[in-house]
């Protein structure tokens, strides 16, 4: 046969011109293409991890010890601390008051508020009062309270009675301070000595005729009232407060609205002003009660001088009726000499007298032997002495 006739050689078939299809798109796949897009596995970490039980334990301690330490801080384990330290009442001490506010200062205060009882010649009319624990065993109270009486006790806002006796009194800020053994007693958180502001709002605390106490609202009127005291002693720097205060309620407290204690109640305040009480600054409490605690007795600075207030004079002052014999204001050492009948003091070192009674406050704080700087008006000329105060004779006037 011919060429014509002959079979043609088999051709091989065309290799593909472009890129292989994604195995996605094909119906389709080859085993061996299935590890280009299978996730391999991570590779565990070879690093060491901190057993769980550890860290409980390690926990455990840290937690135990920590609230050892808080328990000792605040005295529940350990010796044990009486101190009442109390949280402030309110955050500001000038806040305006009102019957909320003076309900809490009530709270805060009122454990530490007791009934003094007085027996005296009749014993079925027994004098109640109040009084404020200083101490776990000490209360001061108003001494006119005890006059006459020959059986003493306080009584707990928890209902316990417990004997008292007499520690000492002051008859010069109409003070006196019960001694209560073994009473444990709550007693006050007190102010810094600082005394109130005229205007602040206070309140007063008592312990009422039965088991639910007595509070009363009002602020501060004036400072270093003078008040004839029912011993016939001149009581000098007196708190004024506008709050009406029934008899029962008197040696009770007088308190700030950070719940610390500014004053012990004295009397309510007699004449033409109706609702107002007095109350004797804290700091002179303290002060008689650490020196009846030393000594037995209590002794306040002396000028020795009676007077009145300088009404006439623009600015006030306190004018001199009377200088007593051998007292300090006669016998200073300025070679100008001492103070003199008409003299009108002004000024007690860097502190303004406008009452008599301000100068009275101004000697009574100071202690025996203390110094004390006078500026006076003597007619039309000023002048300052230096004097030194002493202590009060029996028969010497109250100044």
């Amino acid at each position: 046969m011919g060429p014509e006739s002959a079979e043609e050689p088999a051709q091989p078939e065309e290799e593909p011109s472009g890129p292989r299809p994604d195995p996605f798109d094909r119906t389709w796949v080859h085993p061996s293409e299935l590890h280009s897009f299978v996730a391999a596995p991570e590779a565990s970490s070879t690093l060491p991890r901190p057993r769980e039980w550890v860290i409980g334990v390690s926990s455990a301690i840290a937690a135990a010890v920590a609230t050892v330490l808080v328990l000792v801080a605040f005295g529940a384990i350990g010796p044990r601390n009486r101190s009442i330290i109390k949280p402030p009442v309110v955050s500001q001490p000038n806040e305006a008051i009102d019957v909320a506010v003076a309900q809490r200062v009530f709270s805060s205060v009122a454990s530490s508020i007791v009934t003094v009882q007085v027996i005296g010649a009749d014993p079925a009319n027994p004098v109640t009062g109040s009084g404020v624990a200083l101490r776990s065993n000490r209360v001061v109270t108003a001494a006119h309270l005890l006059t006459g009486g020959s059986t003493l006790a306080v009584q707990t806002r928890e209902g316990r009675s417990i004997a008292a006796k007499l520690l000492g009194s002051d008859p010069e800020t109409d003070l006196a301070v019960l001694d209560v053994p073994g009473a444990n007693l709550s007693f006050a958180s007190l102010g810094s000595g600082s005394e109130p502001d005229l205007g602040q709002p206070l309140v007063a605390v008592g312990a009422g005729k039965g088991s639910e106490g007595w509070f009363g609202l009002g602020i501060l009127n004036q400072r270093n009232q003078l008040w004839a005291a029912p011993s016939g002693a001149t009581v000098a720097g007196l708190l004024v407060a506008g709050i009406p205060t029934p008899p029962e309620n008197i040696g009770g407290a007088l308190v700030d609205t950070t719940g610390r204690v500014v004053g012990i109640l004295a009397n309510p305040l007699a004449g033409t002003a109706t609702g107002l009480v007095l109350a004797v600054p804290i700091a002179v409490a303290r002060d008689v009660e650490n020196q009846l605690a030393a000594s037995g007795k209590v002794q306040h600075g002396w000028l020795g001088v009676t007077g009145e207030d300088a009404k006439d004079r623009v600015g006030g002052g306190a004018r001199i009726l009377s200088v007593a014999p051998a007292s300090p204001a006669e016998n200073t050492k300025d070679e100008l000499g001492g103070l003199l009948a008409g003299d009108v003091v002004t000024r007690v070192g860097s502190t303004a007298i406008r009452t008599y009674g301000d100068l009275m406050a101004e000697t009574r704080r100071r202690t025996v032997g203390a110094p004390l700087s006078i500026t006076f008006w003597r007619g039309d000329k000023s002048a300052t002495r230096s004097f030194t105060l002493g202590s009060a004779p029996e028969s010497a006037p109250s100044g």
